[in-house]
């Protein structure tokens, strides 16, 4: 017949073991929350219905600097179906009202670890986002920029 000391011991390393699995589990699930909301687009944040621009900008497809999204005339007009141009020429299409979007695959590899997001905030305008290495950089109207800046999940 074991001993008790024995027996114990035996049920110690299972418990061990599954406790570590826990830990372990815990540990990839936050990191995986935090890596990935670096630059998740900010679902957060709810566009008002009164926020919606009644036109389309002029030119559909036609291409736009970063530089350029700070200009007023971007805020009047739904600029959906225009191209974002990044300074280092990589490309996003304007998706919808609310919608986010990156760079199709059109624009060859991309560097590694740099995230492009472009989402329209409709009359706050369009925001470009380039996320290199945690480094954040904003483009477009400072309204829709500090609205972006601002919501709990971030770009």
């Amino acid at each position: 017949m074991p001993s008790n000391a024995s027996t114990r011991r035996r049920l110690r390393i299972p418990a061990i073991s599954i406790a570590a699995l826990v830990v372990f589990a815990l540990l990839v699930a936050y990191f995986a929350v935090v890596l990935t909301r670096s630059a998740e687009p900010s679902d957060s944040f709810i566009i008002p219905e009164s926020a919606i621009p009644k036109t389309s900008c002029s030119a559909p497809y036609s291409q736009v600097a970063v530089d350029e999204l700070a200009d007023d005339r971007w805020t009047f007009c739904d600029m959906k179906d225009h191209v974002v141009v990044f300074p280092d020429g990589i490309t996003a299409e304007v998706g919808e009202v609310g919608a986010v979007t990156g760079p199709p695959g059109g624009n060859g590899p991309l560097p590694d670890n740099v995230t492009y997001v472009v989402e329209n905030l409709g009359k706050y305008g369009v925001v470009a986002v380039r996320a290199d290495h945690g480094q954040r950089q904003y483009w477009g109207s400072s309204h829709g920029v500090d609205l972006l800046k601002k919501t709990p999940k971030g770009i």
